[in-house]
């Protein structure tokens, strides 16, 4: 790279927070290079000039301040002229709520908090009385209802009655609703048959297809 002064341009990206940046120096902290590594950084850095660094080593004043933790003195300059720890250390001690471990149990508590918000009664999908699901799922699932899938199906060819599609997934429609009229759940001429997307389409719209699907029913009996 040539030498010379570069500007460094400006970069648009989220800081990092409080937390992360605690983690990313208490990872340094302790860290120590071997004797091998060293005696390589001062082989690698030896005869090494600086041009650009020449005018900030002049008239640098160094600022001596008090750390506010172990009430040390230390010297810093320039560069850090707010600094107010001497180390790392000092600065995350007197932080004791930004240390990991309390940063973790508070992030349990949130979750703890968040699950019993919707917990029980609070939560959106409560039923209060299951007995009316719980008998409509066992209607469901009884033997009378997969006979009745499979009569519709035999009768129909297994095509769609819909869009005419074949070899697809199917699944038995009730042209009347289930929860309106339980007299007609298990007749066969109450069924016809639709691919999942087709069927999907009468979700909540059974009324508008009743006519259309009862005719086309009639004309296979």
């Amino acid at each position: 790279m040539p030498k010379g002064i570069y500007i460094r341009g400006v970069i648009n990206r989220k800081p990092h927070s409080e937390t992360t940046r605690l983690k990313m120096s208490m990872v340094r902290i302790g860290m120590k290079f071997s004797q091998q590594t060293k005696d390589r950084i001062r082989i690698a850095k030896t005869g090494v000039k600086y041009p650009n660094r020449k005018r900030y080593s002049r008239g640098i004043t160094p600022i001596n301040k008090i750390c506010l933790f172990c009430k040390i003195p230390f010297v810093t300059n320039y560069i850090q002229p707010k600094k107010k720890f001497c180390s790392l250390s000092c600065n995350s001690k007197s932080r004791p709520e930004m240390n990991l471990a309390n940063l973790e149990k508070r992030d349990k508590e949130k979750q703890r908090a968040v699950v019993s918000a919707r917990k029980g009664e609070k939560h959106h999908a409560w039923i209060k009385d299951r007995s009316l699901a719980l008998e409509n799922h066992r209607l469901r699932n009884v033997k009378v209802l997969i006979e009745w899938r499979t009569s519709v199906f035999h009768r129909d060819d297994f095509t769609c009655q819909e869009c005419g599609m074949k070899g697809i997934y199917i699944e038995a429609h009730h042209i009347k609703p289930w929860r309106d009229y339980k007299e007609l759940r298990y007749e066969v001429s109450n069924g016809i048959t639709l691919c999942r997307d087709c069927h999907k389409k009468t979700l909540w719209k059974e009324d508008n297809f009743i006519e259309k699907y009862s005719l086309k029913v009639l004309t296979k009996l």
